[in-house]
């Protein structure tokens, strides 16, 4: 049984355009925290914020880093890699990120520097370069670049809408790969915090070649070391859940997601801020 879904999920991924993100690389999933609220990440301000939408990195208080490791389906043939670093300075915050993910057969690295500015006090953009080497067995490896954008705005202290495009450029993966396309998307989404210890996030994201995706999360904090989270995402029909626990400067996330037929991807994250 293990050894058939091995085989039949990067195809079911391909078909489906599952938004667990493996046959759709760009997509802003970067942390167990992200996973566990269905993948609203456009508003969040933490480590990953320099994968997810660089104009967050603006809003950052201090350093912070990121680390996070989720397995598709409960393989460790399909693993999903993230680290990510933002280092606040003069007038904005930069940002490094890099992701690994794939299997045996196709897997994609990219690395990514960023940088976010306030143009405001309550709003933000932020711009990142990226360069992505895909590797293809029988086919060979290739390497290409591309660029991200983001806005992040604060119309009040309840409210904040995000905005993310991946790809603008619609880049292929490289000279070496013909016809093999890097997923190009766009984002855009809004988080509603009506008390310090709850928040909601919706988000609407669309990649070319692929169904729309509506993503719905929640987070309650009951106490202030205690976070509990889910979500859903229309693509699928993929359920979220997950915690986290904080210890002063340090946040340990874990997180799932439930696919009907394929199964639960379990994620672990561990950041510094």
């Amino acid at each position: 049984m293990r050894g058939i879904r091995i085989l039949i999920a990067p195809f079911f991924l391909l078909l489906a355009g599952n938004s667990a993100g493996w046959a759709q690389f760009g997509t802003n999933n970067a942390g167990a925290r992200t996973l566990a609220m269905g993948n609203t990440s456009l508003t969040l301000t933490d480590a990953y914020a320099a994968a997810n939408n660089q104009a967050a990195m603006a809003f950052a208080e201090g350093p912070a880093f990121g680390v996070s490791a989720l397995q598709y389906f409960s393989l460790s043939e399909l693993t999903s890699l993230w680290g990510c670093a933002v280092l606040p300075a003069a007038g904005g915050a930069f940002g490094l990120s890099v992701h690994h993910d794939g299997s045996q057969t196709f897997r994609q690295t990219q690395a990514g520097v960023g940088y976010g500015r306030k143009l405001g006090e309550n709003i933000a953009v932020g711009v990142q370069l990226d360069l992505i080497h895909t590797g293809v067995t029988d086919l060979g490896n290739g390497n290409t670049f591309t660029a991200e954008a983001a806005l992040l705005y604060k119309p009040s202290p309840e409210l904040s809408i995000g905005a993310r495009a991946y790809n603008p450029f619609m880049a292929s993966a490289g000279e070496d790969l013909p016809g093999l396309e890097i997923s190009s998307l766009l984002a855009v989404g809004l988080t509603y915090q009506p008390a310090k210890q709850f928040q909601l996030s919706a988000e609407g994201e669309q990649t070319i070649g692929y169904d729309f995706n509506l993503k719905a999360g929640a987070e309650y904090r009951p106490v202030e070391i205690l976070a509990i989270r889910g979500g859903w995402m229309s693509r699928s029909s993929v359920l979220t859940a997950g915690f986290g626990i904080r210890w002063q400067q340090l946040f340990i996330d874990l997180g799932a997601q439930f696919h009907p037929q394929l199964g639960t991807s379990p994620a672990i994250g561990i950041h510094l801020e």
